[in-house]
C-alpha cells in the first residue's frame, strides 16, 4: 500500500476520539447595555507666554536730505497726426419761417366831386388878398403867389401861399389847411433903413359847412398896431 493511503486511514480512526474528548461549549450570556461616558469639556488652551519687552532700539544717524529735483521743462505737445477722425457736423439752428409782409392798405378814394377853397388875408393897412383853388374830394392842392419889389423903399420878395386837403362828409368839409404870407412893413419915415418884412404862417384842421366863410386866425404885428385876419370859405361843387 501506498503511504498516502495509510495516512488517510489513520486519520479516519482518530476523528471520533477527538470529537468526544472536547469539552462542552458554555452558553454566552447577553451583555448589558453600558451607558455612554459623560462628555469631557475640552481643555482650555495653554496661556500664551508673556510678550517680551521690546528691545531698546539704538539711535540711527539721520539720513542726509535728498538733493533738489532738477527744474522741469515744459515740453510742447506733439503735433497731431494728419489722419484724424472727421469732426461731427455742427447743429444748424432752425431759421424762423419767412413771413411775407402784409400788403399795403388800399388807398381810400374820395367821392367824384370837387371843393372850391377861398383863403383871404385881410390887412388893417391894406386891401384884402384872396387866393382860390379847386381840389377833388380826398386829394390835396397847393397855391403859390410870389412878387418882388426893387431894392429901395420896402424892396424885397413877398408871397402868399396855401396848401389844402378837403374831405367831404355830407354837407360838411373836413379841411386841412396851411397858409403863409410875407408882407412889407413900412415905418412913419419912408427910408430904406426903416423898411422891413412881416411873415405869417398858419396850419390847422377844421370843419366847415358848405358855402360858409369862417375866420380861422388873427395875428398882430409885434412892432406896430397892424393886424391880420385869415378867413376860409369852402363850396362843394356837386
Amino acid at each position: 500500500m501506498k503511504i498516502r493511503t495509510l495516512v488517510f486511514l489513520s486519520l479516519a480512526c482518530l476523528a471520533p476520539v477527538t470529537l468526544r474528548a472536547q469539552p462542552a461549549i458554555p452558553q454566552i450570556e447577553p451583555i448589558a447595555a453600558v451607558a455612554p461616558a459623560p462628555a469631557v469639556p475640552p481643555a482650555a488652551p495653554p496661556a500664551a507666554p508673556p510678550a517680551a519687552p521690546p528691545a531698546a532700539h539704538t539711535a540711527r544717524p539721520a539720513r542726509p536730505a535728498p538733493p533738489p529735483a532738477p527744474p522741469t521743462v515744459a515740453v510742447p505737445p506733439a503735433p497731431l497726426a494728419l489722419a484724424q477722425a472727421p469732426a461731427a457736423p455742427k447743429a444748424v439752428p432752425a431759421l424762423p419761417p419767412v413771413v411775407a409782409p402784409a400788403p399795403p392798405a388800399p388807398r381810400v378814394v374820395g367821392q367824384m366831386i370837387n371843393v372850391r377853397i377861398d383863403v383871404t388875408l385881410s390887412d388893417s393897412k391894406g386891401t384884402p388878398k384872396t387866393l382860390t383853388m379847386t381840389v377833388a374830394d380826398g386829394e390835396s392842392g397847393m397855391n403859390r403867389t410870389t412878387s418882388s419889389l426893387p431894392v429901395g423903399l420896402a424892396g424885397g420878395d413877398y408871397s402868399f401861399n396855401a396848401d389844402a386837403r378837403p374831405s367831404v362828409i355830407g354837407n360838411k368839409v373836413r379841411l386841412g389847411l396851411t397858409a403863409d404870407a410875407v408882407v412889407p412893413v413900412e415905418n412913419d419915415k419912408a427910408s430904406p433903413a426903416n423898411s422891413g418884412r412881416l411873415g405869417l404862417r398858419q396850419s390847422q384842421t377844421l370843419i366847415l359847412n358848405d358855402g360858409e366863410s369862417v375866420e380861422i386866425a388873427r395875428a398882430a404885428d409885434p412892432v406896430s398896431d397892424r393886424a391880420f385876419v385869415l378867413t376860409v370859405k369852402v363850396t362843394i361843387q356837386r
